[in-house]
């Protein structure tokens, strides 16, 4: 028993469990947590000079962008196009298109079931990026960019 309570260590750590999910949606969902925070910190030591931060978040705020753009036009497409035999992308389709049919479906499940899918496609890059680093082999360090040249706002 925990002291102070009348549950046990598992029963307190289940009422602080605020992902749900089974052992492989938060191992997946962990993972990109960790290799994430693991990208930013990085990062964030190559940031030497007002210049580099800057250039950092204007990088973060592209991204951002782009990464909306790109979501909102994936949704687009596999909500209008394609159904659970379409190759590939069948099972994607299929899920995507149910939760406009049934969108209640989602407030039912856990966060980490929810984001197990997402989690699981960006894996493979995070490992990449988390084994490259964000600067590969020196480049972009001081504000310069990969070619060698000046970065964004000069030297």
């Amino acid at each position: 028993m925990v002291p102070g309570t009348n549950k046990n260590v598992g029963e307190v750590i289940q009422d602080l469990d605020v992902v749900g999910g089974n052992i492989y949606e938060k191992g997946a969902l962990f993972s990109t947590w960790a290799m994430s925070s693991a990208i930013i910190a990085d990062a964030t030591t190559q940031l030497h000079s007002l210049n580099a931060v800057v250039s950092a978040g204007a990088s973060v705020a592209v991204s951002i962008l782009f990464a909306d753009l790109f979501t909102g036009v994936f949704h687009w497409a596999v909500d209008n196009y394609g159904n659970k035999d379409t190759p590939v992308f069948g099972a994607v389709i299929e899920a995507f298109q149910v939760h406009h049919e049934k969108p209640w479906t989602l407030t039912y499940r856990p966060f980490a079931t929810n984001a197990f899918a997402i989690s699981l496609s960006v894996i493979p890059l995070l490992v990449v990026a988390t084994a490259l680093g964000p600067v590969a082999n020196g480049a972009m360090e001081y504000g310069e960019s990969a070619a060698g040249g000046a970065g964004i706002l000069g030297p």
